[in-house]
């Protein structure tokens, strides 16, 4: 729990560029714990601490607010636990006297370069997932095109020696799923997002750790493109079979 001052110049809390303004008897949450146990503004939630306990309401989810923390007007604070209303518990400043030398401080450098380290850690998960769902998609696609393609083996005799033309044959039985593929990432855009967000809050609540789940527009129409591409590719494959298994009929291997 963090006290705050309402009227410090060193820092603020936010809520989409605004400024919150602590009273009595609000505090403000973390996204993290937003989130997690789904609490929104204007929510009652119970305080305990040390010698108290308290229903406080909470005013605002604060975007810049620490991950492990909640916050309460100081004033208040103060007067809950009994201390003199001026007490405080903090300084903010980049070098300590003299008189404080035995304490910690944390300048604002160093805050930046942890949540840089931060992204970082979180950018190659990212990535790892990124290439991981390549890689099932590619495998997935590949079984139901093999699947299909050694199913359809003496349609592609038949039509071949009826006349028909390799791109003929190939739209006819191999280049069949687009449409589907395409209808199916639409129909389950929400399912998946509503997955993704049960597991991400799953893992936060045993990890301890906060895993956000963003998302916007563009990043459907990457994944889009990069599973069609895939699709393409997969299918340049099969073309080839397709070729290879006409050059066979061509020269009567099969009858």
């Amino acid at each position: 729990m963090v006290a705050m001052d309402n009227d410090g110049d060193r820092f603020r809390l936010v809520n989409k560029q605004k400024k919150i303004q602590l009273n009595n008897g609000e505090l403000a949450i973390n996204p993290r714990i937003a989130e997690i146990y789904n609490i929104k503004p204007g929510d009652k939630v119970l305080i305990k601490y040390k010698n108290f306990e308290n229903y406080l309401i909470v005013k605002a989810i604060a975007d810049n607010g620490n991950t492990s923390s909640i916050y309460i007007k100081r004033t208040y604070f103060n007067k809950l636990i009994g201390n003199p209303a001026n007490t405080y518990n903090g300084l903010w400043c980049n070098k300590l006297n003299d008189t404080l030398s035995k304490e910690h401080i944390k300048t604002y450098s160093s805050y930046k370069k942890e949540l840089q380290n931060n992204n970082v850690s979180n950018r190659m998960s990212a990535i790892i997932n990124q290439i991981l769902a390549c890689v099932f998609s590619v495998l997935l696609i590949f079984l139901v095109l093999l699947l299909n393609f050694q199913d359809n083996i003496n349609n592609f005799i038949y039509l071949r020696k009826l006349g028909y033309l390799h791109k003929e044959i190939k739209n006819m039985l191999i280049n069949i799923y687009l449409p589907l593929i395409l209808f199916t990432f639409v129909v389950m855009t929400i399912p998946s997002m509503l997955t993704s967000q049960q597991i991400l809050r799953m893992l936060s609540l045993e990890t301890g750790d906060y895993m956000p789940f963003n998302s916007n527009i563009y990043v459907f129409l990457y994944a889009l493109v990069i599973l069609v591409f895939l699709y393409l590719v997969v299918i340049k494959i099969f073309d080839v079979k397709l070729k290879n298994t006409f050059n066979r009929i061509d020269l009567g291997q099969y009858r």
